[in-house]
């Protein structure tokens, strides 16, 4: 991997980490629906204006049914389910819980036996369940209802990432990755629609949160893409996924330094075991899985 490509990844994970950075500052003061509408809104503005420039054409008349199973399982979905948790929880939990993703990709694989799983990959599992049982348990949040089913929104927004990543790979196979990128959000924006409340209220946008809306649409969300296809296509599908273990450093420092989050044994015992517990599953620590 070249330096630059290191630089890319690096800023990859900074964006992609300060998206839970963003999405707490602003969802305790909107209706979900709204914060998951805006961010897709504005992601999608961005990456089609990228495609435009490129000259690349979404065809959504042909295409249209493929960007909507991809956008509802990797936007619309996962990002309304974070803009409800993001009322509860911190930070930093929700980074951490937001790498379970290949657990569940591991999960998928068992139940369909599209790939081999060998006992380190099981392992992998098992120690994931026992990271977010450590983060939940441990961690200087307060047990509650709502914390309880906020902890279950992230995991249920991990699944839809899960199974997402199925449909990229399924939908995408003859499809330019960025074209498919434009147009899933795109159709995610509408399916988001029938889910908006009560219009915000103005006086309760200072320029704080509207800054924050806008860099996680247009930033940590249309940039993000941007920035992860091309890494895919220079280094690969596997060395990119290397993201997933740097965007907790990335998110939980912010979580602390910029807004004040607490930092317990908790979050840093449970952090590292849902990391190891990535690396086992993914194969980064043992045997590496043969794809079918």
């Amino acid at each position: 991997m070249r330096s630059s490509d290191i630089v890319w990844l690096l800023l990859l994970s900074a964006l992609w980490g300060a998206a839970f950075i963003f999405l707490r500052i602003a969802a305790p003061l909107l209706d979900p629906g709204w914060l998951a509408f805006l961010r897709t809104g504005l992601a999608a503005l961005t990456v089609i204006a990228y495609t435009t420039a490129c000259g690349l054409p979404l065809e959504l008349r042909t295409r249209w049914r493929p960007y909507l199973y991809v956008g509802v399982l990797n936007a619309s979905l996962p990002w309304l389910l974070y803009s409800y948790a993001g009322k509860v929880l911190p930070a930093s939990y929700m980074v951490i819980l937001n790498s379970s993703t290949p657990m569940f990709v591991l999960l998928i694989a068992m139940m369909t036996g599209s790939e081999p799983v060998g006992r380190l990959r099981v392992l992998g599992l098992a120690l994931g369940c026992v990271g977010v049982g450590l983060i939940v348990g441990l961690g200087p949040l307060e047990i509650t209802l709502d914390a309880g089913l906020a902890v279950l929104l992230c995991l249920a927004s991990a699944l839809c990432y899960a199974f997402g990543g199925m449909a990229i790979r399924h939908h995408g196979e003859h499809q330019d990755s960025r074209v498919l990128t434009a147009g899933s959000m795109l159709l995610a924006t509408v399916v988001l629609l029938p889910f908006m409340g009560p219009p915000p209220d103005p006086s309760a946008l200072d320029l704080k949160v509207i800054a924050a809306i806008a860099a996680l649409g247009m930033g940590c969300s249309g940039m993000g893409y941007l920035v992860y296809y091309r890494l895919v296509a220079r280094v690969g599908a596997s060395r990119t996924l290397t993201v997933t273990y740097l965007m907790p450093l990335f998110g939980t420092c912010y979580g602390v330094v910029l807004l004040g989050e607490p930092f317990g044994p908790g979050i840093a015992i449970g952090g590292i075991t849902v990391l190891l517990a990535t690396a086992l599953v993914t194969g980064v620590l043992g045997p590496r899985p043969a794809p079918r």
